[in-house]
């Protein structure tokens, strides 16, 4: 077989097409690599952004309940009210079916508990010795006791006390290091550590208002 300038001619064209082919083979590889690497960051970047609003919505949840039940306690000044007002914000805040609140007596060394909301109506008005039970633990310590299954594993709490609640939080009411009580709340839901923070801060609130209307008191 003997060639000629048009043989050569058309296996140029034909290997330059192969080659193009190639080329844009490699080229569309190349391009859908990129567009699954580019999705995969908008997907991870969209997941940050979304847990970022997410964290942001809870940190406004947070401050809201806290400054709402600030607001509610600077205008009242009898004890029994800001008992019942701090219950109710406890109530709502975590979404808790049972709350009371209790305050030392220094001379007694008894818990006194106030009426108490919810599951935890049984706990009203009952004393109970500082170091017994779970509220003895949280006076004594001063750190949030939390336990998410109390029926099964109670730990140091008082299960007839609680009124049927699986998860039960009691956080210290302190003002200047000195504890004056505590404030505890039951759910049928576990509580997560969003719930702890708002829990404390308001128990926080709650002991300042209640130390100003007993110095008041003793006025």
């Amino acid at each position: 077989i003997s060639y000629n300038r048009n043989h050569l001619e058309l296996l140029e064209f034909v290997s330059t097409q192969i080659a193009l082919a190639i080329e844009r083979k490699r080229a569309q590889e190349a391009l859908r690599s990129l567009n699954q690497e580019l999705e995969a960051k908008v997907a991870t970047r969209t997941n940050q952004l979304n847990e970022q609003l997410i964290e942001l919505r809870q940190r406004e949840r947070e401050l809201t309940s806290v400054l709402d039940l600030a607001q509610a306690l600077r205008m009242t000044h009898k004890r029994e009210a800001i008992y019942e007002i701090v219950q109710q914000y406890l109530l709502n805040a975590i979404g808790a079916q049972g709350a009371s609140l209790a305050i030392l007596d220094n001379d007694s060394q008894e818990l006194i508990y106030a009426p108490s909301s919810g599951l935890f109506h049984i706990q009203s008005g009952i004393h109970v010795q500082v170091g017994i039970g779970a509220a003895g633990w949280v006076m004594n310590n001063k750190k949030v006791y939390l336990n998410n299954d109390i029926q099964n594993n109670p730990g140091p709490t008082l299960v007839k006390l609680a009124g049927g609640a699986t998860s039960l939080m009691i956080a210290p009411m302190i003002v200047d290091d000195q504890v004056i009580g505590m404030v505890e709340a039951g759910a049928f839901k576990p509580w997560n550590e969003d719930d702890v923070r708002i829990f404390t801060a308001m128990a926080e609130i709650a002991a300042y208002a209640i130390q100003r209307e007993l110095l008041s008191e003793q006025k």
